[in-house]
């Protein structure tokens, strides 16, 4: 997911890459909200800071008041504070459906892309940038794709992937888990034979 400070700071570069995957939406527009979006994210969290800051500055007057016994002036103030918890309550919801917004948009944003990647709707209209010297070897006509083979097996969920991601990431399952799982352990432990240290984030 790209960091709002990213889109704010490179926008132009996010649209044209937007343009180059074709994106469904308007590019522009699309940003627009995100940054608007993020305008009143900080301008709601500056009034909740206030308004927490002015709760407890009165929550001690009011403690003030009392021991001077100005019971009348403390109790006005008491009346002030209710509305001032509501504000914060009314803020708190606010903000909580911009954070909301504002992260189903981000999610909908893909990283960009390298300046080499032409325009395109799709796989079919990516560029062969590098081949093989040597052409692949001729399959026998009963020779499935290894996709149709994963489908087959209930090994790879292209469908369900594409469902929860929006795009390209399929869901491996049963067995199809378990090699991907291997495969990266495998991978894991030749980078730390190359002398690689792992690290979680």
């Amino acid at each position: 997911m790209l960091q709002l400070p990213f889109i704010r700071e490179n926008k132009e570069l996010v649209a044209q890459s937007l343009k180059t995957r074709n994106f469904p939406h308007d590019q522009v527009n699309i940003l627009d909200q995100i940054i608007e979006l993020d305008d009143q994210r900080k301008s709601t969290q500056k009034q909740l800071d206030d308004q927490r800051a002015l709760l407890n500055s009165s929550s001690e007057e009011i403690g003030e008041l009392f021991k001077k016994g100005e019971k009348e002036l403390a109790n006005n103030l008491r009346e002030k504070v209710k509305l001032i918890k509501e504000q914060i309550t009314a803020l708190e919801e606010k903000a909580e459906q911009i954070k909301s917004k504002l992260q189903e948009l981000l999610y909908n944003i893909p990283n960009v892309v390298h300046p080499d990647v032409p325009p395109g709707k799709g796989d079919q209209d990516n560029e062969v940038y590098q081949d093989w010297d040597k052409p692949l070897p001729e399959l026998a006509e009963e020779a499935q794709a290894h996709w149709d083979l994963a489908k087959k097996y209930k090994l790879i969920d292209f469908e369900l992937g594409a469902k929860i991601s929006g795009s390209g990431f399929p869901l491996f399952r049963g067995k199809g888990a378990k090699l991907q799982r291997a495969l990266i352990n495998f991978f894991l432990h030749e980078a730390q034979e190359a002398g690689f240290e792992e690290i979680i984030p």
